[in-house]
């Protein structure tokens, strides 16, 4: 047993943004509860530009967050007003407005143990079901530290922070659980770089989306999200990252995301009938146009594997074909590895990326052409993260020949 275990554990990844993460920021789900496998809440802060703060300005305070908790309370009535969970969540945090002031140790009768040490007694949340209790505390610890951040207004107007739920190490085939560092360098380039203005108004695909904090990032400035991965638990748990945070963000001009199934492999778009019933979160034959009317695509970290490159590659080449003119925005890590038959360091994957850049470039027939160029990383970080020089950002860019289709789209 322990062999096969150590073997097990040989075959599995961890992100270095997990490693080095806070560790009082994450809190891990026994094994024994009702969650399948054990997984780890953390805390992601990030700062926006400054000249986005008259946009995402909201009420300032002086007050304590226990004073604050009636805004953070009219926060989540106002956005989620249409949720019956979260209007339990909401209750919950009603019933624990006076949860400092009965833990105090003012009111708590002080016992010491036979060491004369301090006995701290602890209240257990109100509520029936395990689970539910696990996310009402975490609930009310987000929007006590929104308003711990309301309160640093003054020090650090533009503070922001994401909660994500994931997964430590994990197999190959489960990376999508784990977040990356290229999806925080795509997070900086959404907040630093790109044209919000132009933004406000356009379609975003999330390809390869995994936890989906690009598409939670995204949805502070473009209109509609179509957040896609392969699996529908991934998407699952994507979705219920997007509810944990979208009260919280200090924007939202997202009005309509969508998490969908779209696996790159195959060679059309799987799709539902509607008429049958929802069936998860495959695609309806109504929405498949969204897909092709996205304006901005993000990958974030999908370059790793040259047969998934190659499928990744075919489904955007796929998609640019179809007016209006898209860009592709593509983070993607360098990594090197020894190779015993060339007796020398290299990187395939990065190779082979380059190889299909280079395929996708040369098409000089047909009503569209295709550019691609490597972004400067220089811009400012707004995520904690190491950002080093084998991090890279790319955009491949379709310009349309014929200007009949674009009117025509």
């Amino acid at each position: 047993m322990a062999a096969s275990m150590g073997e097990d554990f040989a075959h599995k990844v961890l992100s270095d943004i997990h490693v080095h993460a806070q560790r009082q920021n994450c809190t891990k789900y026994p094994q024994n509860s009702t969650h399948d496998v054990e997984k780890t809440l953390s805390r992601f802060y990030f700062v926006m530009p400054f000249e986005l703060k008259s946009e995402s300005a909201g009420p300032t305070s002086t007050n304590s967050p226990c004073e604050d908790a009636s805004f953070c309370e009219t926060i989540v009535q106002k956005r989620a007003s249409d949720s019956t969970e979260y209007s339990e969540k909401t209750a919950y945090i009603q019933k624990e407005k006076n949860f400092e002031t009965d833990v105090s140790p003012s009111y708590r009768k002080q016992e010491l143990d036979c060491d004369g040490d301090l006995i701290v007694s602890r209240r257990k949340p109100p509520c029936s079901s395990n689970v539910c209790c696990q996310r009402m505390a975490e609930y009310q610890s987000n929007s006590l530290m929104l308003c711990q951040c309301l309160n640093e207004e003054k020090s650090n107007p533009c503070q922001g922070v994401i909660t994500i739920e994931h997964k430590m190490e994990t197999f190959l085939k489960d990376v999508g659980y784990q977040l990356w560092a290229g999806a925080l360098l795509m997070c900086d380039y959404l907040l630093q770089e790109v044209n919000h203005v132009q933004l406000k108004n356009s379609t975003v695909l999330d390809l390869g989306a995994g936890l989906g904090i690009t598409s939670i990032v995204a949805a502070m400035f473009a209109s509609c999200i179509i957040c896609t991965d392969y699996r529908d638990d991934i998407l699952a748990q994507a979705e219920l990252n997007w509810h944990r945070n979208r009260w919280l963000l200090p924007q939202v001009n997202c009005g309509s995301i969508l998490f969908r199934i779209l696996d790159w492999k195959c060679d059309k778009f799987q799709t539902t009938d509607e008429t049958k019933g929802p069936n998860n979160y495959v695609l309806t034959e109504k929405e498949e146009h969204l897909l092709y009317s996205a304006n901005t695509i993000l990958a974030a970290e999908v370059i790793y594997d040259e047969e998934l490159t190659d499928a990744f590659f075919k489904t955007i080449y796929t998609l640019l074909l179809h007016p209006p003119s898209k860009d592709v925005i593509i983070t993607l890590e360098k990594r090197v590895i020894f190779s015993t038959e060339a007796v020398s360091v290299c990187s395939p994957a990065y190779e082979h990326f380059h190889s299909n850049v280079a395929d996708l470039v040369s098409v000089d027939e047909g009503p569209v052409r295709f550019c691609a160029e490597k972004i400067s990383t220089n811009f400012p970080q707004s995520f904690q993260y190491n950002r080093t020089k084998d991090m890279e950002l790319w955009k491949i860019s379709s310009r349309f020949t014929d200007s009949n289709l674009i009117l025509s789209s």
